[in-house]
């Protein structure tokens, strides 16, 4: 289901996004200007109901887009903190960090 209503929803005229996003309200027209390149697809993507993509794109919102500022965020206050993106993989229950499991040790590698 879609958030934009048939009233609020326009195409974006004479522009590079037009063809690429189709009809969008007014305010997620203004909010992707504003987004980098690499990122409006996990925007777009969050819009269509993926929850993944929408923790993605807040979190990235919220430092700005800087992708290495999402690792080091500190906010431990905020609700996403404990689900936010690019983090390291902590160990499965009953491993050790660093444990040899079956794709790093097939590398010749352990996970450090």
């Amino acid at each position: 289901m879609s958030s934009t209503s048939p009233q609020t929803a326009q195409r974006i005229p004479n522009s590079p996004l037009r063809g690429e996003f189709g009809s969008v309200s007014p305010a997620v027209s203004r909010r992707l200007a504003q987004i980098p390149d690499l990122y409006r697809a996990t925007y777009l993507k969050a819009l269509s109901g993926s929850k993944t993509a929408a923790v993605k794109a807040q979190c990235l919102e919220c430092v700005g887009w800087q992708r290495a500022e999402v690792t080091r965020c500190t906010d431990d206050g905020c609700p996403l903190f404990n689900v936010r993106p690019y983090q390291k993989k902590s160990p499965r229950r009953g491993e050790s960090p660093g444990a040899c499991n079956a794709r790093s040790c097939d590398r010749g590698t352990s996970d450090k």
